[in-house]
């Protein structure tokens, strides 16, 4: 009886600890499957797309507030992260992977699409996908190559940002450009 009762002290301490250290996050996710039916070949080909949308936005009240029961909220940048799984052969295994983050920079939104190296980043024109540069995984885990038609830099994920740091040879000064994750 005693170790049962030093057991569950043990339990109920861990699980109120780690409730204390994590910040509450709202999230949502929601899942659509489409079927699309194409002929190939004089045969139907039938693929499966399947796009997991995850919203993660961190619940902030106002720091003025701090000592109020009932504090209101501050709206924090939400975080939303697509994976696009395609199955292309009938089976009930996706062949193909892609996650898809969304982050803006001067009033423009980027879609981060990962690959097998790192991630392309690109926006869009009307209906057109215009390719603004590419990222690839460093040797240190953190950092990236990335690169533009107009520059090279290093970027690294720092909070909700993107940041990236390049050498402007015109103004000979280092700039750095930032990222926002996309508000929704």
């Amino acid at each position: 009886m005693k170790n049962l009762l030093y057991t569950f002290a043990i339990l109920v301490g861990t699980t109120a600890y780690a409730q204390d250290s994590d910040a509450p996050v709202d999230h949502m996710e929601s899942t659509k499957i489409k079927t699309e039916r194409v002929k190939e070949n004089g045969k139907t080909v039938e693929t499966k797309v399947k796009v997991v949308t995850k919203k993660e936005q961190e619940v902030k009240t106002d720091p003025r507030q701090a000592n109020q029961r009932d504090a209101n909220q501050i709206i924090a940048p939400t975080k939303v992260t697509q994976t696009v799984l395609v199955d292309s052969d009938q089976d009930n295994n996706y062949e193909a992977e892609s996650i898809i983050s969304y982050y803006e920079y001067d009033d423009m939104k980027y879609a981060f699409k990962t690959n097998k190296n790192g991630f392309v980043v690109s926006t869009m024109d009307g209906d057109n996908e215009i390719i603004f540069g590419k990222a690839g995984q460093s040797s240190k885990e953190d950092l990236y190559i990335f690169n533009t038609t107009t520059y090279y830099g290093v970027g690294y994920f720092e909070g909700n940002y993107f940041v990236v740091d390049y050498y402007n040879k015109d103004n000979n000064v280092l700039m750095t450009q930032k990222f926002e994750q996309s508000k929704f």
